[in-house]
């Protein structure tokens, strides 16, 4: 395992090297089987059983590589700053499965209190673990409309089953009327049964098979449900659009694709209503269709504490509001 091959440079070491060495213990070994998970945390030192013998170590800046020795097995284990995988080799799968989740059994998995896990994806990156600021519903509620307020201590509350019919949540207003801040309040809600997913490029997941595949069909926690966001998705929601990507859309969210699959999406647009393509629109479609708007006078005034004449966004409050203000601070429109 000393020796590394001619073709691993400088450009390409965090890449090829972690994996390399693992290979080369693999097959050097004559093993049969290989084994990976991945992990929304990295993995500490102290969830390596305490025979774990450290072969190599490789520190990269922004991720790390461990090769260790775990009975018959080869573990690689990479670190990131927010996520993690662990890949083991050995002569039976029984062998190597126990030893993964060994180790996955030894990474803390709670959240902090006022942060939620989220997987950020793109088609080109793949997947990263983060935990964002999540306040919950109640904290923020009096942030909005009377009409939204409604709407979302329902769903809030909401818990799909297994024939959910409804799949989509379609959300629009202009921006700064606090419709990512309402995600991460829902993100905090839903947070007992299902995972969050921030798709950063949502014509390429709704039009690349095998970057769909990865984010929505290989997702390898059964007994979970996952919230994919696609924010600010005006291209692919313009009735003007759509093509492919509005077909695969739609298919997910009702279709014989969608059937089986423990997924919601929620997409959001700053486009009015009349701008969306129909077919995401009609009666029935839709488990959550919101219009977030700018909050009436009356209301802003009541936040502020004094008269104020003019409707406003939930932006254009937090923007005047004093320190003394009874107004829920929230970063607005930003994206999540």
């Amino acid at each position: 395992m000393d020796n590394l091959p001619a073709h691993v440079t400088l450009d390409t070491v965090d890449h090829d090297l972690g994996q390399y060495l693992f290979f080369q213990a693999h097959f050097s070994r004559r093993h049969d089987h290989v084994v990976r998970r991945e992990l929304k945390r990295p993995i500490p030192a102290t969830a390596l059983p305490a025979r774990a013998r450290n072969v190599r170590t490789v520190d990269l800046g922004p991720s790390s590589h461990l090769l260790a020795e775990i009975d018959d097995a080869v573990v690689h284990v990479r670190c990131w700053k927010t996520a993690a995988h662990v890949t083991a080799s050995a002569p039976d799968a029984a062998t190597a499965l126990a030893v993964v989740e060994e180790i996955r059994a030894g990474v803390p998995v709670s959240t902090p209190a006022g942060k939620v896990d989220v997987v950020f994806t793109d088609e080109v990156g793949g997947s990263r673990y983060l935990e964002l600021d999540a306040r919950p519903w109640s904290a923020v509620s009096g942030n909005y409309t009377d009409e939204v307020r409604r709407a979302l201590d329902s769903l809030v509350g909401h818990t799909p089953d297994e024939e959910e019919a409804r799949r989509l949540l379609l959300w629009h207003g202009a921006p700064g009327t606090g419709k990512t801040t309402a995600i991460r309040a829902l993100l905090d809600a839903w947070r007992d049964w299902a995972d969050g997913v921030i798709v950063t490029d949502p014509e390429r997941l709704l039009n690349e098979g095998r970057y769909l595949r990865r984010t929505v069909l290989d997702h390898d926690e059964d007994d979970r449900w996952q919230l994919i966001v696609l924010e600010d998705a005006e291209t692919l929601l313009h009735k003007g659009h759509g093509g492919r990507g509005m077909a695969t859309l739609l298919n997910l969210c009702d279709g014989l694709l969608g059937q089986g699959l423990r997924c919601l999406f929620l997409i959001t647009t700053n486009e009015p209503l009349d701008a969306v393509h129909p077919a995401l629109v009609r009666p029935g479609r839709c488990l959550s269709r919101l219009e977030f708007g700018k909050l009436p006078a009356e209301q802003v005034s009541r936040m502020l504490g004094r008269p104020v004449l003019t409707a406003m966004s939930l932006a254009e409050a937090l923007a005047v509001a004093p320190t003394s203000a009874t107004v829920e601070r929230e970063a607005v429109g930003q994206y999540l």
